[in-house]
């Protein structure tokens, strides 16, 4: 379970696989793709969503018998045609496809990356026409391309469609279209504004650690997440949460 909606679960996530508590660490480390075995049975051991030798962890192992399995296994096709960066396929099977994949878009052949510069969501024009040009699942605004733009021209036009407010981040709508919905939505759980933050955190992110402490022990379910006062990830995890200092460490279900 992603239980902060960071977009990683368990020993994926980095507040669980560098933990300061042992126990979790060594979950975690049990739970690693750090053995030839781990590294070549086709599961993807630590949940990373990378498997076998496709995971860092196996393929620049400190282990030379992991690196060297690794390296014997011979290469995917590679994806650098134009052929192959337009049909539609993830040829050399890395999880992406086409001009999504950098062999494409950076690839030495120019007539490649001409190809995929034509497809890039990056004018006003097509960050505003409903498709989503370059394929890669995300349409006009909702695609950082888009709202990320340097052009300030497409930000602005794209401000009006952000998850950043406390209304739309607590409505329980995709109001910008990108996949993630409210709290989820790095827009409000990253934001920089301590109003929509409050709306994510049950402990109010960069709050005085007063209000912190009250909001974590008020038995309320504050950010609306499933979880109240401690057992919420952001109070226990919150340094200035000074309530919840002796709280179990929230981690994975196994705890």
């Amino acid at each position: 379970v992603d239980d902060d909606g960071d977009g990683r679960a368990d020993c994926g996530d980095m507040d669980c696989s560098m933990s300061p508590d042992p126990a979790i660490m060594q979950h975690c480390a049990d739970a690693s793709e750090d053995t030839l075995e781990k590294c070549s049975d086709g599961v993807d051991n630590d949940g990373n969503s990378y498997t076998d030798c496709e995971d860092f962890a196996c393929s620049m192992s400190a282990d030379q018998t992991i690196v060297d399995y690794c390296n014997s296994l011979p290469p995917p096709p590679a994806e650098d045609t134009l052929e192959k960066c337009s049909d539609g396929v993830d040829n050399d099977d890395n999880g992406f496809t086409d001009c999504n994949d950098f062999s494409c878009s950076m690839a030495d052949d120019q007539e490649v990356v001409d190809y995929c510069a034509d497809l890039a969501e990056d004018t006003l024009e097509k960050c505003s026409d409903g498709v989503d040009n370059n394929d890669n699942g995300f349409t006009d605004c909702a695609d950082y391309s888009c709202s990320m733009s340097d052009d300030p021209e497409i930000v602005d036009y794209c401000d009006q469609f952000l998850e950043a407010s406390p209304e739309k981040c607590s409505d329980g709508l995709d109001n910008d279209g990108n996949g993630f919905i409210d709290c989820a939505d790095f827009s409000c759980s990253q934001s920089p504004d301590v109003a929509v933050l409050s709306v994510c955190y049950e402990s109010l992110g960069l709050a005085e650690p007063t209000l912190v402490n009250e909001r974590c022990s008020d038995g309320l379910d504050n950010d609306g997440d499933g979880f109240v006062d401690c057992a919420d990830w952001d109070c226990r995890h919150n340094p200035a949460a000074t309530v919840c200092a002796d709280a179990p460490l929230i981690c994975d279900a196994w705890i």
